[in-house]
């Protein structure tokens, strides 16, 4: 701030004093007509510092005329309660949004609390679920194990048959045996694919789930 800018911002608010109002950015900004109001309000900062200085170096020679002091009381008062409500606003204010915070936070805590429990029974509901299916993808094994077992009989059984020269029909039969036997073997392999693949999705989506969890817990 330049000193000529220093000197006509001291001058109009020592006017407005003297006309009993309260110097104000707007105020002096508008009698001088030029300046931002960042560098007028410092100016004002420095004006309202030097005034009781100023006027106790005047007062000490008998020159301070009644309404000055008057005036100037007044407004010192009125700049002490502004400061006042403005702090007591700004406590408000502070202490409001701290209150909102602390409900925000309880609110997440008690959504985190619940995802987590959620989580869990999933986890624990898949983890029953693939536990299930590898039961019984192992009882298909077994039953596979067996079709294969009496395919190998019967495959043996119908070249016996065929070297020992029986009977068309009952080679037949023997034949017709044999494919629905290895049609079963096939349903067998097909469901115990189909398992497997779902039971690697399980154990896929089992992973997820904890991965999940252990991230919300930390």
């Amino acid at each position: 701030m330049t000193g000529d800018t220093r000197r006509k911002v001291f001058e109009v608010a020592d006017e407005l004093l003297r006309e009993g109002k309260r110097p104000t950015q707007q105020l002096v900004r508008d009698r001088i007509g030029v300046g931002s109001i960042t560098t007028i309000n410092k100016g004002l900062n420095e004006w309202w510092a030097a005034l009781s200085d100023r006027f106790n170096s005047v007062d000490a020679h008998g020159t301070v005329p009644e309404v000055v002091i008057r005036h100037s009381a007044r407004l010192w008062s009125e700049a002490l309660g502004y400061a006042r409500a403005e702090h007591n606003k700004l406590r408000s204010e502070q202490q409001s949004l701290l209150e909102s915070t602390n409900n925000q936070l309880l609110k997440e805590r008690s959504e985190y609390a619940a995802k987590l429990q959620d989580l869990s029974a999933t986890i624990a509901n898949q983890q029953q679920a693939a536990s299930e299916l590898e039961s019984e993808r192992r009882d298909l094994q077994k039953s596979l194990h067996a079709v294969e077992e009496e395919c190998y009989r019967l495959s043996k059984l119908e070249n016996s048959r065929k070297n020992s020269s029986i009977a068309n029909n009952a080679d037949e039969n023997m034949r017709d045996q044999l494919l629905e036997e290895r049609v079963k073997l096939r349903i067998k392999q097909d469901t115990i694919d189909e398992l497997n693949i779902k039971n690697q999705k399980l154990i896929e989506e089992n992973a997820e789930l904890r991965l999940r969890l252990r991230r919300a817990e930390s």
